[in-house]
């Protein structure tokens, strides 16, 4: 019965937390707003341009990349492909901060809402964003 009721309590504290959670974040949307016309929330994504050769792609297959599509690697698989690469052009991406790249560019005054690492592209990512115009607190 103790359990039960432990569980019972527990689940409702995450019902409670993220309720919070949501109405903290309504709080910081209707905030900013009033401060900009456009607030995107998503995720930090800086994208890694390399030239590389037919056979470079080909030898990845094994690790599940193929030309014209899109695989999910975790940090240990990003870390060893980008010591693979020869030169790189880093740039932020995704879709909410290419949005707001747009919005900023016809002159619009936005904000971006998401968590960056604290390493080379995490700063790359705030660089970029910051320097066209869009408001990003981290």
């Amino acid at each position: 019965m103790m359990f039960s009721v432990l569980a019972f309590l527990c689940d409702h504290v995450k019902h409670i937390v993220r309720i919070s959670t949501f109405f903290n974040a309504y709080k910081i949307i209707e905030t900013m707003s009033k401060t900009y016309g456009v607030t995107a929330i998503g995720n930090a994504i800086v994208d890694i341009l390399s030239q590389t050769t037919d056979e470079f792609i080909d030898s990845q297959a094994e690790f599940g990349m193929n030309r014209g599509a899109m695989t999910l690697i975790d940090e240990a698989r990003a870390t060893n492909l980008y010591k693979l690469l020869g030169p790189t052009t880093e740039m932020s991406g995704g879709s909410a901060g290419n949005t707001m790249a747009a919005y900023a560019s016809f002159g619009g005054k936005g904000a971006f809402i998401g968590k960056v690492a604290d390493d080379q592209f995490g700063k790359v990512f705030v660089h970029d964003t910051k320097a066209i115009g869009v408001h990003f607190d981290t």
